[in-house]
């Protein structure tokens, strides 16, 4: 089993409707939630937006910072959890309104990108 890190930012009512794109759920996210999106890839949503006070004492949620664990089988191909990924959130980021980072690597957002950076993750947690 390989274990790869997603992060997801951008603007707050995107970001939110992408996670739950991603985890294949309509209603809300829970810590810890999981969900099989192919053969061999579950994914578990690991985070939520934070509540910030700020210095006059207002309360706010931070901008959406969404952490998933992927869990991959040895079996499964790079490609796989790649053109999930990308499926689910393309519409989403018209105009850039998503961040997207594999392991803590910022990934431009195109399926041979998101393909190749989880590849070279693969590799290295492999070795």
């Amino acid at each position: 089993m390989t274990d790869i890190t997603l992060e997801l930012t951008g603007d707050p009512r995107t970001t939110i409707a992408s996670a739950m794109d991603l985890m294949q759920t309509p209603g809300k996210l829970s810590t810890h939630q999981r969900a099989q999106v192919a053969e061999g890839i579950s994914l578990m949503y690991v985070s939520k937006p934070e509540r910030v006070e700020d210095r006059h004492g207002l309360t706010y949620d931070a901008a959406p910072v969404f952490h998933f664990l992927v869990e991959m089988a040895e079996n499964v191909g790079a490609g796989v959890l790649a053109n999930y990924v990308y499926e689910k959130l393309k519409t989403k980021n018209d105009g850039g309104k998503l961040r997207l980072k594999i392991n803590r690597r910022t990934t431009e957002f195109n399926e041979g990108e998101i393909a190749r950076v989880i590849e070279e993750e693969i590799k290295l947690k492999r070795r």
